[in-house]
């Protein structure tokens, strides 16, 4: 069953909301407010029951009353009532990232040592050990044992040594990329941020690493039931 129903007109497209009623026992009938779930700007504040207290163009806080749980009659007496409607705002949502502001520059010693390895559905095992390098890079080769009735392959495993030093990565890469990272992660948790403008802040939080933060504002429903105490 509907309890409530919202009509507006969009253009030449009519809008119709709908909110389905709960059974008696399901209800929560207690008197009380409309509050905002988050901070914002207001564009539209729609009363289904209850008293606004506040208007289009007002800034909110989180908790802050925006439809007051009461009704006032036409003789001017107060009815508590459990207050219900729509509040449109404009909210800042943020997403941050950290990347690394260095990175592992490697240099071939000119040492490598290689071992066989058996590669089978069931794992991987080797009777050599690996070689006490404290940095290498690692290049496999693969071939297919024929004749076996199940499959094994065998895998020459080379060991390069490299020395390493740390460098700092190139400021405007850096940028770029932590600004790319920060808008895809905003995204992932509010599609609605795909096509809008969207800001970036970085920062230093430690040696090595940097935090970039991306902004949006989106319209949402900041309406959310409250009790007074």
């Amino acid at each position: 069953k509907v309890k409530w129903a919202w009509v507006k007109k969009e253009g030449v497209t009519l809008v119709v909301r709908l909110e389905e009623g709960v059974a008696a026992e399901e209800e929560t009938s207690a008197p009380g407010p409309v509050v905002a779930g988050e901070d914002g700007v207001l564009q539209r504040v729609t009363v289904f029951a209850g008293t606004p207290v506040c208007k289009a163009g007002d800034s909110v806080k989180q908790g802050q009353v925006i439809i007051l749980g009461e009704e006032t009659g036409p003789d001017g007496e107060k009815t508590p009532v459990r207050a219900k409607g729509e509040a449109v705002a404009l909210v800042q949502v943020q997403k941050t990232v950290r990347l690394p502001a260095r990175e592992m520059i490697t240099t071939p010693t000119g040492r490598t040592e290689s071992r066989w390895i058996f590669a089978t559905p069931f794992g991987s095992y080797t009777f050599e050990t690996e070689p006490d390098y404290l940095l290498a890079d690692r290049v496999y080769e693969s071939c297919p044992l024929p004749g076996v009735w199940l499959p094994v392959t065998l895998k020459k495993e080379t060991f390069l040594e490299v020395s390493g030093e740390w460098a700092e990565r190139d400021a405007q890469e850096l940028m770029q990329e932590g600004q790319k990272a920060a808008e895809e992660a905003l995204i992932r948790t509010w599609p609605a941020a795909q096509n809008i403008d969207k800001s970036v802040k970085f920062s230093m939080i430690e040696r090595g690493t940097i935090e970039v933060t991306a902004f949006a504002v989106l319209p949402m429903d900041i309406a959310q039931n409250g009790l007074v105490p």
